[in-house]
């Protein structure tokens, strides 16, 4: 591939030195900073006039009035920091990559060792062009989860910095021997034992328990517990501030707004403004849709608040697979039944090879049973399937929503440590 021509005028900061390359790029635009400043300015004056009404009228109706606006006062002073202040720095090195965000204070660090990095591009990101960016972005694909960062380069910007950094990334690579060993590009990895005289080729291969033992991501938070007649991989929820504060941010500025309403349908206030007959009914009717979206965002936030509590598992035991998802212990639970290799007459399926499928998302959606607060999967990033098959090529039981080293690791572990499961 040619290389591209630098632009003369970079709208980032670039560091190189012989064992590092960094840079530094603005997360948003100064002119639109100052002018949410500016906005700011009048929007702070009417705050103030509503707590001061309020101090002297405490009315619930006016309560519920005033909390759109205050929450929304929050939400630009947060932007208008983003904009002014905000810096993505990435650092590439001889060890590997890494990535933060700042906003006056550091925030969002991840670090990635050189061996699970593969290739840089570009991508478009759903997630940016919603904020009227350009929706374009450096994509670091690994064998975890993807890193991007750049909404606010234009394409020769974009196009000279993944160029480069594919260069060192390679060489840096290629000097330490420190390459990705798996087959990221095929769409089915087959983990199971090879037939006589079957063939292998680049979209469809086989490992065995003769290859050295697969790692998890360093990025990975899955856990894997080994015992007499089981193995189980679990993950537990994890508490995401950004999350919980996008969430609340919503309940207030949205059930605020349907509460106004309410006071008058409910007479909060002032009696005098009661509704009676036909009036009531239709204004009873017709904020049954906004109280249901208004509870829907209430459980949101309740679900993202325990999601520390949740556990999602699968228990890979002698004769059943069983699939939970609990919090305290308390949830769901799916059981597959397969038969061991000992069995004689068998009803079950019994398990023949795991296979590792590549799912790609058209469109940005949260992948099944993952994190409610890690919607990591935009449109173009690919997630990870590890599908239990049965002799005649059906599926018995699916893993779903990983990165392909945990499913790779995940297939990989557990065709090593029960292999007596297999044909």
């Amino acid at each position: 591939m040619k290389q591209p021509e630098q632009p003369k005028q970079l709208s980032f900061k670039t560091t190189f030195e012989p064992d590092r390359l960094e840079v530094k790029i603005r997360t948003g635009s100064t002119a639109i900073g100052c002018f949410m400043l500016f906005w700011l300015a009048g929007w702070s004056v009417g705050c103030v006039l509503l707590f001061v009404r309020i101090r002297e009228d405490p009315q619930p109706e006016m309560l519920m009035f005033a909390i759109p606006f205050w929450v929304s006062w929050i939400f630009v002073v947060v932007y208008a920091s983003y904009s002014l202040f905000g810096r993505e720095i990435f650092k590439l090195d001889e060890q590997g990559a890494s990535f933060r965000r700042r906003m006056i204070l550091p925030w969002g660090r991840v670090s990635m060792p050189l061996e699970e990095l593969i290739r840089f591009g570009s991508v478009e990101d759903e997630t940016n062009s919603a904020t009227g960016q350009s929706g374009v972005v450096v994509n670091l694909q690994t064998i975890g989860r993807p890193i991007r960062f750049g909404s606010m380069l234009v394409k020769p910007e974009r196009n000279w910095l993944v160029h480069t950094l594919n260069q060192k990334l390679y060489a840096w690579q290629r000097l330490s021997n420190r390459k990705p060993t798996l087959p990221v590009d095929a769409p089915t990895i087959v983990f199971g034992r090879p037939l006589p005289g079957e063939l292998l080729s680049d979209e469809r291969t086989l490992r065995t328990t003769s290859d050295l033992p697969l790692e998890p991501p360093s990025d990975s938070r899955w856990k894997r517990h080994e015992s007499w007649d089981s193995v189980t991989y679990s993950i537990r929820g994890r508490f995401y501030l950004s999350s919980i504060a996008g969430m609340l941010f919503l309940n207030l500025f949205v059930n605020g707004i349907i509460g106004v309403f309410m006071s008058h349908l409910y007479s909060w206030g002032d009696p005098k403004e009661r509704l009676y007959g036909i009036e009531w009914l239709f204004r009873f009717l017709f904020l049954i849709p906004f109280e249901l979206v208004g509870l829907a965002l209430f459980l949101g936030l309740l679900l993202i608040v325990l999601e520390p509590l949740r556990v999602w598992s699968w228990r890979f035991a002698g004769d059943r697979i069983v699939w939970k998802l609990t919090w305290l212990g308390l949830g769901f639970r799916k059981t597959y039944r397969i038969a061991q290799a000992d069995q004689q007459g068998e009803k079950a399926p019994r398990l023949d090879r795991l296979e590792v499928r590549r799912i790609y998302n058209k469109t940005a959606k949260l992948p099944n049973r993952l994190p409610l607060g890690s919607l990591w999967a935009p449109q173009g990033c690919a997630t990870y399937n590890v599908a239990g098959l049965d002799a005649q090529g059906r599926t018995v039981a699916e893993v779903e929503g990983l990165t392909f080293g945990e499913a790779c690791w995940m297939a990989d572990s557990l065709l090593r440590s029960r292999a007596e499961w297999f044909r």
